[in-house]
């Protein structure tokens, strides 16, 4: 009969580690990835903190994080108006590559299309992008 109990007890315990691993790998899916620091976006933004567009970011701190340049690219919108016409084409350049942060943001300002990337890919209605200098397919 003790093993029985035991058994029981032990399966409780398994079932309850199970369930905070769980929450555990959820809360960590939710964390922000960090951009290489050779990103061409890093220049863009190092040029809005010339002009003061950007007041608290500091180029000599890399990599950030993907949420950050999404927050970062938030703020340089607000200040559309001091840009130049080149300065807005990049920062929407910026803003399609960040969609998915600026999403999870919640971005007001209406978001941009979501720009595909080699690695995009759809399973419920089967799509899939590949784009190459000499080379654009995509398939259903």
């Amino acid at each position: 009969m003790p093993s029985r109990i035991t058994h029981k007890h032990m399966m409780k315990q398994s079932a309850v580690l199970l369930l905070l691993f769980s929450i555990v790998l959820q809360q960590s899916h939710a964390q922000s990835v960090y951009l290489d620091p050779s990103h061409e976006v890093y220049d863009f933004l190092k040029r809005m903190e010339g002009k003061h567009t950007l007041t608290d970011y500091r180029d000599a701190v890399k990599p950030i994080t993907r949420q950050d340049v999404g927050r970062y690219l938030m703020v340089v919108e607000e200040h559309a108006d001091q840009l130049t016409a080149v300065e807005k084409e990049r920062l929407q350049f910026y803003k399609e590559e960040f969609y998915v942060e600026l999403k999870q943001l919640k971005y007001d300002k209406g978001l941009p299309q979501e720009r595909w990337h080699l690695y995009s890919y759809r399973s419920a209605p089967g799509t899939f992008n590949l784009k190459n200098s000499s080379m654009l397919a995509s398939g259903s």
